[in-house]
């Protein structure tokens, strides 16, 4: 029916001849103008004219079908897509094929859509070279159409690009180290246990901000890792709640005879199900048995660390939030057979 209206239109412009039809299609402009203005949000670009793999709006990507007639070599860089269907492949990932393409000439977008041309000055790192790179990338929407290095720097934008190829375990930074990753741990449980505080949480994205600050105008790999990164990590929480920190959430505990003992603080302040997940410390059973009083504790006494208990010979043994429970409950279990591998030492 479609067909028969478009006919019906051109027989009436004067083109009456089935021939002069076809030809008239083929070059006309205007109607591939059209269809330009009709599918835009399926503009797609050639990787290369060796291949019929194609980067496409959204982030998308597929194969031009073979019997295309812009699947050619010489064919146009730039087309839009009326058919783009996934298929099923024997690999775990779908294909997606894209038919009934359009080829597409760059000034019709400028004068049709010259709000969706955008350029930018891109950095990243480049794990090859070991450097931030810096590119100036001209897009249509979100498709990138061409890209071109530049010896122009951002030193915001490199650092940002060092912080960013850090998380994504591009670049190893040993200044990341366990006194670093350990406070934001400990940060991360006070706000758990005592939000009212309002202490700054440390999130994916916090962190990433942390080490752009650290890192900024640092162009080299190696030397991002020898920067320093704790002070940027710090800054983020006033003088007065680094003394609450210290108080609330401290890195040692003391122990007998006015010695103290490291707590280990878990990665993530709360577990899958939510719970929150309190410091460990791992002590040798036979080192409590002087402890007197109620189990320590932190956060004004809202959280118990968590007791990893190991045999004299630092094999695991059991686990309590309870010393003095345990001793009474579970200890008289063990003794025997504590007393039997370990008869040099004294047990109560």
């Amino acid at each position: 029916r479609s067909h028969r209206q478009i006919m019906d239109i051109v027989k009436a412009h004067g083109l009456n001849a089935e021939g002069a039809v076809s030809a008239s299609l083929e070059k006309d402009e205007g109607l591939r103008r059209s269809i330009v203005a009709g599918f835009v949000d399926q503009l797609g670009i050639r990787r290369d004219k060796g291949t019929l793999e194609c980067l496409l709006t959204g982030g998308r990507r597929g194969t031009l079908v073979r019997e295309s007639v812009i699947a050619r070599e010489e064919g146009p860089e730039l087309f839009v897509t009326a058919d783009a269907r996934e298929i099923s492949t024997r690999g775990p990932k779908s294909m997606t094929l894209l038919g009934l393409a359009t080829a597409v000439k760059m000034e019709w977008l400028r004068e049709m859509f010259p709000q969706h041309f955008h350029s930018s000055l891109e950095h990243v790192y480049d794990r090859s070279l070991k450097r931030v790179e810096a590119y100036e990338t001209a897009r249509f929407l979100d498709l990138t159409l061409s890209e071109k290095r530049t010896s122009e720097r951002d030193p915001d934008a490199c650092g940002r690009a060092l912080a960013k190829a850090a998380r994504m375990e591009l670049l190893t930074l040993p200044e990341f180290n366990h006194e670093v990753q350990q406070f934001i741990a400990r940060v991360n449980l006070v706000d758990a246990i005592l939000p009212e505080l309002e202490f700054p949480v440390f999130d994916e994205n916090a962190i990433e901000e942390c080490l752009a600050r650290a890192l900024r105008g640092v162009e080299i790999g190696k030397k991002a890792q020898a920067v320093s990164l704790r002070g940027a990590f710090r800054k983020r929480l006033t003088s007065e709640q680094m003394e609450w920190l210290d108080e609330l959430a401290p890195m040692r505990i003391p122990w007998l005879d006015d010695k103290s003992k490291k707590l280990l603080y878990a990665e993530a302040a709360r577990d899958k199900k939510g719970a929150v997940q309190p410091p460990e410390l791992q002590i040798k059973i036979n080192e409590c048995f002087r402890w007197e009083g109620d189990h320590p504790s932190i956060c004004e006494g809202r959280l118990r660390p968590l007791f990893r208990l190991q045999r004299p010979n630092g094999k695991k043994l059991a686990e309590t939030d309870d010393w003095s429970a345990f001793r009474r409950r579970d200890y008289p279990k063990l003794k025997k057979e504590l007393k039997a591998k370990f008869p040099a030492i004294p047990w109560p």
